[in-house]
């Protein structure tokens, strides 16, 4: 015998439907246990995924960053020793020694007599005769 029928054979009484409610055909079946877990391990997979691409990429761009930044400076450095290489050639020379020993070190050649260009007074100012000075 089926289930639908009791031990007196009667069929079971049917509860009437709540109002708004739809037809048993058209009511949305809850997917089975499988699929629910199969989406979450899915999405949690895809997570991970996305977190395992995310943080190499973010310190691959920045070790790309500094790498710029480094030859930046780099370059900058390369300018100032060229610089500063032209510089030491030139004060190689005979005349640039002079030259720097007489302006920085105020050096004379032997026999010569040395002498200074000192500054004049400065202006001071004075007050006019009988004009009131304060404090006195």
């Amino acid at each position: 015998m089926s289930g639908t029928t009791r031990s007196s054979g009667r069929t079971p009484a049917r509860r009437p439907a709540p109002k708004g409610a739809r037809p048993a055909a058209d009511r949305v079946q809850p997917a089975p246990r499988w699929v629910r877990y199969s989406i979450f391990g899915l999405a949690g997979l895809l997570v991970v995924g996305l977190l395992a691409y995310f943080f190499p990429v973010r310190t691959y761009l920045d070790q790309q960053h500094r790498i710029s930044v480094a030859e930046q400076r780099l370059r900058i450095i390369d300018q100032q020793t060229a610089t500063l290489e032209a510089q030491r050639k030139a004060a190689e020379a005979p005349s640039e020694i002079v030259r720097i020993a007489r302006d920085r070190f105020g050096m004379v050649k032997p026999g010569e007599q040395p002498w200074a260009v000192v500054p004049g007074a400065s202006t001071t100012t004075t007050t006019a005769p009988g004009a009131v000075v304060p404090g006195r």
